[in-house]
């Protein structure tokens, strides 16, 4: 689910994943699969996407604790 929030994030600062990708010195093809959740970051690849789209760790991580917890009121109801 990260991955949907990194790509979010590279789409609003208008950037190409060929652009983060050499930004951040991370292969393209790697960063598409972790868009597409097909792979989860290390946390040190995690802290280098984010660093090369201009956009803080911790505000990704809090949308995905948002989303994680609107998740799980929804399945309680």
């Amino acid at each position: 689910m990260i991955g949907k929030f990194i790509r979010e994030a590279r789409d609003a600062a208008g950037m190409s994943q060929e652009e983060v990708s050499a930004k951040g010195r991370i292969n393209r093809s790697y960063l598409s699969q972790v868009e597409r959740g097909e792979k989860s970051p290390t946390v040190t690849m995690f802290m280098r996407m984010c660093a090369a789209i201009g956009v803080s760790a911790s505000d990704l991580i809090a949308k995905l604790e948002r989303a994680k917890m609107g998740a799980s009121r929804r399945n309680k109801s």
